[in-house]
């Protein structure tokens, strides 16, 4: 009897699955965006403490929220045998930051990265301001 209800219910889902694909296409595609993310895809631990250090860094630094809601900051670590770990923090696809870092400057490392990030994205607006002036 059991058999007979779940093949039932299988028969019911096969039947009703052209009309449920049907209602998704039927949805407007919408380009979602979420921006004011940073990012860890480090891998280490030296990685990590940069990450963290970066961080506390960028939410300290006196940008307006608008400006650090508009963007996504992607903190990457790659390691190499022979030259360490290297960190490159992107602002969208475009690179702020990239150093070789050791593990005892770290800290000063991720200062300097959230200050290159925090000026780019400052000089960003000023620059997508004058654009839609010269537009106007």
């Amino acid at each position: 009897m059991e058999t007979m209800q779940l093949s039932g219910s299988i028969k019911l889902l096969f039947l009703s699955l052209p009309l449920i694909m049907t209602t998704i296409n039927k949805v407007p595609a919408q380009n979602l965006e979420i921006g004011g993310l940073v990012l860890d895809l480090t891998k280490t631990r030296i990685g990590h403490e940069f990450y963290e250090s970066f961080y506390l860094c960028f939410q300290e630094e006196p940008l307006p929220t608008e400006l650090k809601e508009k963007v996504n900051i992607v903190v990457e670590e790659f390691t190499d045998p022979k030259y360490g770990t290297r960190i490159v923090v992107k602002v969208g696809e475009t690179i702020t930051y990239v150093d070789n870092i050791a593990p005892r400057k770290i800290e000063e490392s991720a200062k300097r990265a959230c200050e290159h990030t925090a000026n780019y994205i400052f000089n960003l607006e000023e620059f997508e301001k004058s654009m839609e002036e010269e537009i106007r």
